[in-house]
């Protein structure tokens, strides 16, 4: 067993290399200590993501950076939450969803302030700020700006307090 756990330990390590490889060749930015769970960080459209200094991120995130993603210092994201900012494009009947292409914008841009943490399986979408301190709790659906120090929570997020 000590064996199979071992291999396991270095396929991660490896993947999680590949990752910083591709995030570093993609164009995105990082900053130093930069610490992850178990599993694979999802990124596309590398050049537009950037993550600050000590920060952790959980196994298993997606981060679309079509129109930007910004992460803060101290940021703690869990496991499964997802970043999109973008949608597609979806008005002309004629044509297929698949094929009408996305929406960009730098309004888009998703920027996670300094000290957030962000709660397991969250949701982030396109043009959202979330600020300096702020909490965002388990399973919420971010869409809407958050404050500095605000504690949200749920579907869609609404401010249940404020960290004094």
């Amino acid at each position: 067993m000590g064996f199979v756990k071992m291999v396991l330990f270095l396929f991660d390590k490896l993947f999680w290399y590949k990752n910083m490889l591709f995030l570093k060749l993609g164009g995105g930015e990082f900053g130093t200590n930069l610490r992850r769970n178990s599993g694979l960080l999802n990124q596309s459209f590398l050049s537009n993501l950037k993550i600050g200094n000590n920060v952790w991120v959980g196994a298993g995130n997606v981060m679309n950076a079509l129109n930007g993603i910004e992460i803060g210092n101290n940021v703690v994201i869990a496991d499964y939450c997802c970043f999109v900012s973008t949608d597609h494009q979806y008005k002309d009947l004629s044509v297929p969803v698949i094929d009408q292409g996305y929406t960009i914008g730098k309004e888009q841009k998703i920027i996670i302030g300094d000290g957030v943490w962000i709660g397991f399986n969250s949701i982030v979408t396109k043009g959202v700020t979330i600020g300096k301190n702020a909490i965002v709790g388990a399973g919420s659906v971010v869409t809407k700006d958050v404050p500095e120090n605000a504690i949200v929570g749920g579907v869609p997020a609404r401010i249940i307090s404020f960290r004094s």
